[in-house]
Formats: C-alpha cells, structure tokens, sequence
C-alpha cells in the first residue's frame, strides 16, 4: 500500500507542478487541446492533494485564481 501511494502522490504532485511551470512560463509550446489537458490535469491533481493534507488550501487557492486568469487568456 506505501508503494502506491507514493506513486500517486508523485504523480499528483507532477501534474501540479506541470500546471504552475506552465502558468509561469506560458510559452511553452503546447497546443491548445494540451494547455487544457494540463489545466485540468493540474487542478485536478492539486484538489486531490489538498484532500490529503499534502497542498495547503492558500496554495490551492493560489492555483485556482491562476487557472482562472489562464482560462480567459485561452
């Protein structure tokens, strides 16, 4: 059980990080359907960790009021 866990927390964690490298540096190259992808990936994944105590709620908080401003640049 520790393995998986650790992996899904690396992979959310992963995903979350890909979508605020993104939104720090948006000319990455990515299309459009991917930015969504990311977008979505992204938050999903930070939602995911803050319900296990692993992304404070600030943070998240942070990250949704960027995904917002992301999504009206798109």
């Amino acid at each position: 059980m520790g393995k998986t866990y650790s992996g899904v927390v690396g992979f959310l964690e992963l995903q979350k990080d890909r979508l605020v490298n993104y939104m720090m540096e948006p000319s990455c190259g990515y299309a459009a359907d991917d930015i969504h992808m990311l977008i979505g990936a992204g938050y999903n994944a930070a939602c995911a960790l803050n319900l296990m105590g692993l992304c404070p709620d600030d943070e998240l908080q942070t990250i949704g009021l960027m995904v917002t401003q992301l999504l009206g640049r798109c």
